[in-house]
C-alpha cells in the first residue's frame, strides 16, 4: 500500500517519521530538511512540504525524531555538524 509520495528537488539521503505518523522529515543532498504532511485521504496524493530548514553545508545524512509530536528533530550531515 501506497502512503504518500513525495517529490523532492534533490536525492534523499534519509526519512523520519514525526507526529505520531502524520509527518515525515527528509534531508538530502540539497543540505535541507524538509518537513511534509502526509495525505489523510487514499488514494494518496502527492504530499507538500510544510516547512523547509536549512543551515547545513553539506547533504543531510540523518535525521532522528526526539519528540513523537515532531518539535525536536537531530540531524547530521557531511558538514560534521
Amino acid at each position: 500500500m501506497q502512503i504518500a509520495s513525495i517529490e523532492t528537488p534533490a536525492p534523499l539521503q534519509v526519512v523520519a517519521i514525526v507526529a505520531e505518523g502524520k509527518q515525515v522529515a527528509t534531508g538530502g543532498d540539497d543540505n535541507i530538511i524538509r518537513l511534509w504532511d502526509l495525505p489523510s485521504a487514499q488514494p494518496a496524493e502527492a504530499a507538500k512540504p510544510v516547512k523547509e530548514m536549512p543551515g547545513h553545508g553539506g547533504p543531510v545524512t540523518s535525521l532522528v525524531a526526539l519528540a513523537p509530536t515532531g518539535t525536536q528533530l537531530l540531524s547530521g550531515s557531511k558538514d560534521g555538524t
